[in-house]
């Protein structure tokens, strides 16, 4: 199995109403990334995962944010190759 150098995600979130549970990002059910609840704004921010390890072939990218009656919306996910 051929393993690539390590990668990162990069998303902005659009929308917004108060929440109180992390944004979880997920790599094929992995946790990669995890995001405070108390970092979670109503301003259009953009927030960087750290580098991780992904080997070649496809996989499943995921995002748990809550429960609850709101939407929860991500927009402008990016995925950039990094050494």
């Amino acid at each position: 199995m051929r393993v690539l150098p390590r990668s990162s995600i990069t998303f902005r979130p659009v929308d917004y109403s108060p929440v109180f549970t992390p944004l979880i990002v997920t790599l094929d059910g992995a946790t990669v990334f995890t995001l405070d609840a108390v970092k979670i704004t109503d301003k259009w921010t953009s927030y960087k995962s750290p580098k991780f390890p992904v080997t070649a072939g496809q996989h499943k990218l995921g995002f748990v944010l809550g429960e609850g009656d709101g939407m929860d919306l991500i927009d402008a996910v990016s995925l950039h190759f990094a050494k």
